[in-house]
């Protein structure tokens, strides 16, 4: 997958013309360059751009199954049964039911935070873990300053899947996804610092992730890349707040 990551950075910086023009385009409409899974003829909804604002939120973990998420499309059967056997394997999700109850349990993170756990860790071994924030290939000398962007994100990967899998209504999920989207704006001033404190979030989860790279790889990109939700929904504040 880091492979993959380092093509589609070549590509988004003009250093090598690796992608068609078939994959281009479907970088610039679903922000990914392979749709092949899904029904892009029929999408099942078009985000307004709050809607957009608060999908992006989940950009990164979306990104890394090549999984379009700014226009909402059917996936083709084989796809949705291989999605849906993830979902239960790393989520424990196979009903509205199980959905509900998890989206219920990562609601009570963000409002309480299993990160207030993590900052206590952050806060009794610093140089440990900070030194692992600067040997991030995406970190390195960026501050780190929280770790919610990680909940946060989380609550939004998890609700669109339910959706997107048919275990949820679009107004159910959008009830976690917009709570995310109002506290991430509250708390981040940019998409940089919000990567930032997912990333450092994420190191802190799985330290000994060999996946760290790829994620730092996705996260570069998504600010990079002129095809990028990143770039393309600019950082806002949200309505009326």
């Amino acid at each position: 997958m880091l492979d993959w990551w380092r093509e589609l950075r070549a590509v988004w910086t003009g250093k090598e013309p690796l992608l068609s023009a078939k994959q281009v385009e479907n970088l610039q409409r679903y922000g990914v360059k392979d749709i092949a899974g899904f029904d892009a003829a029929h999408p099942v909804r078009e985000l307004t751009p709050l809607e957009a604002r608060g999908s992006a939120l989940g950009a990164i973990l979306f990104l890394t199954g090549n999984y379009p998420f700014e226009v909402v499309l059917p996936m083709k059967p084989t796809r949705l049964k291989d999605e849906k056997e993830s979902m239960a394997e790393w989520w424990g999700i196979s009903s509205p039911e199980e959905a509900l109850a998890q989206l219920e349990q990562l609601e009570q993170l963000v409002r309480q935070g299993h990160r207030q756990r993590l900052t206590q860790q952050l806060k009794r071994q610093p140089l440990d873990w900070y030194a692992r924030f600067e040997a991030n290939p995406f970190i390195g000398q960026r501050p780190v300053g929280s770790l919610a962007a990680w909940d946060y994100a989380r609550l939004v990967n998890v609700a669109r899947w339910s959706f997107d899998f048919n275990y949820l209504t679009w107004e159910q999920a959008w009830h976690y996804i917009d709570q995310a989207n109002r506290l991430a704006r509250r708390d981040f001033d940019s998409w940089e610092a919000f990567a930032t404190s997912f990333i450092a979030g994420r190191i802190m989860w799985n330290p000994d992730s060999s996946t760290h790279d790829t994620i730092a790889a996705i996260a570069t990109s998504l600010l990079s890349s002129p095809f990028s939700a990143w770039r393309t929904l600019a950082w806002e504040s949200y309505p009326g707040a």
